[in-house]
């Protein structure tokens, strides 16, 4: 059996949903602290369910302002976990293609930028893998409007100032993934994204989090169905 996504308002969510959310997020996270809480703080959530385990789970807001002279939306992503079993299908990638395409609708002259805030390699890597442009990168420093830009995002969500040569944000506490989740495999020790990230927030096992941005271009649009595509013709070939 597949995967169903159950996408609602966070303030719609049943003292069910919070109870299978916080014991999923025991086993993967160990400690919780703040977790509902933080999740609160949030528009939506996408929680994807495996026949009637929860294998995954995803919160956004579409923040839609004028910054800087210019009319931008960030669509931020949240508290993102999906089951190994279920990675590398696309259910992320799915569900930010209804956030932009929502975010079209409702604003059309505005810019739109993807938002996150990555303590985790592979989230980081989600980027790396799939979009042609992206901060930060190793491929180019980030532009002063982004710069500005990721240090205003951080200040809203995470209510918080950070470096804007370091773009890290060290909350003094703060939930980790497990050490398994955090380890970093020996095929990709000399990845250069990989390295690249490390080099930039060091401290990614404790909970410190790269502020990430990405413009959603139809450059990056293309890029992102190619590999999308790419992901599917491989999944076809094992089966």
């Amino acid at each position: 059996m597949g995967v169903r996504r159950e996408y609602k308002k966070v303030a719609e969510l049943t003292a069910s949903h919070w109870q299978r959310i916080e014991d999923q997020a025991r086993l993967v996270l160990g400690d919780t602290t703040g977790l509902r809480r933080d999740i609160e703080e949030r528009e939506r959530v996408a929680i994807y369910w495996n026949d009637d385990a929860l294998v995954g789970l995803v919160t956004l807001d579409l923040r839609h302002e004028r910054f800087a002279g210019r009319q931008v939306v960030g669509i931020y992503t949240g508290n993102t976990w999906l089951h190994p079993r279920w990675r590398g299908r696309n259910l992320i990638q799915r569900m930010g293609l209804l956030s932009y395409a929502e975010s079209v609708v409702r604003w059309p002259r505005a810019d739109k930028y993807w938002f996150f805030g990555s303590n985790n390699f592979k989230s980081y890597l989600v980027l790396a893998r799939n979009l042609r442009q992206f901060y930060p990168s190793r491929h180019a420093p980030t532009p002063q409007f982004e710069t500005e830009y990721l240090c205003h995002l951080a200040r809203a969500i995470y209510h918080t100032d950070v470096d804007p040569q370091r773009l890290v944000y060290e909350p003094t506490s703060a939930r980790s993934f497990s050490e398994e989740e955090t380890r970093i495999p020996d095929r990709l020790r000399d990845d250069p994204d990989v390295q690249f990230f490390v080099d930039h927030n060091p401290n990614y096992p404790r909970g410190a989090k790269l502020m990430c941005l990405a413009p959603l271009t139809l450059t990056n649009w293309a890029s992102i169905g190619r590999k999308a595509l790419s992901r599917v013709v491989r999944s076809k070939h094992r089966s």
